[in-house]
C-alpha cells in the first residue's frame, strides 16, 4: 500500500522536475495519467481498508463460532450423570434400530418408532443393583 504511494508520489516529483508546461501536449498526458495512479491509489488503499475491516469481521464471527461449537459439543458429551443410558433396539414392526433412553424404559413411557411410527411394547425385566426406579428390588 505505502509502496503505490510512494511510486506514485515519487513519479509527480519527477514529472514536475521536468517542468513540463500543462498547457502542452505532454504535460496534458502527464496531468492525466498522474490524475488516474491517484485514483487507482485511493482505490487500492479503500480496498485495504475494507480487507483489513472484514478480516476483523471474520476473526469475531469465528471467535462466536468457536463459542457455539463449544457449547454443541458440550451438550454432545455426556458422562452419563445428567441423562442416563441410551440403548439400541430393533423396532419388532420395521427392524429399524432405535435408540431409547434407559428412563423412557424402566418408567415404561410409551415408545413410538420414528420410522413406522407404531408403538412398541417392551417387557422389561430389570436385575439391576442400583437406586433406579424399577422396581426391582
Amino acid at each position: 500500500m505505502e509502496n503505490i504511494s510512494n511510486k506514485v508520489s515519487y513519479v509527480k516529483g519527477l514529472i514536475e522536475g521536468l517542468k513540463i508546461d500543462e498547457a502542452s501536449n505532454e504535460g496534458k498526458i502527464f496531468k492525466a495519467i498522474l490524475e488516474i495512479l491517484d485514483e487507482v491509489n485511493e482505490c487500492v488503499d479503500d480496498l485495504y481498508d475494507y480487507q483489513d475491516e472484514m478480516s476483523d469481521r471474520i476473526d469475531m464471527i469465528d471467535d462466536d463460532l468457536a463459542t457455539v461449537e463449544d457449547v454443541l459439543l458440550e451438550e454432545d458429551e455426556c458422562d452419563g450423570d445428567c441423562c442416563g443410558e441410551f440403548y439400541e433396539l430393533d423396532c419388532p414392526e420395521c427392524g429399524e434400530t432405535i435408540c431409547i433412553d434407559e428412563d423412557a424404559l424402566i418408567n415404561e413411557d410409551t415408545i413410538i418408532c420414528p420410522n413406522c411410527e407404531k408403538e412398541i411394547d417392551f417387557d422389561i425385566d430389570c436385575d439391576c443393583d442400583c437406586d433406579c426406579d424399577c422396581d426391582c428390588e
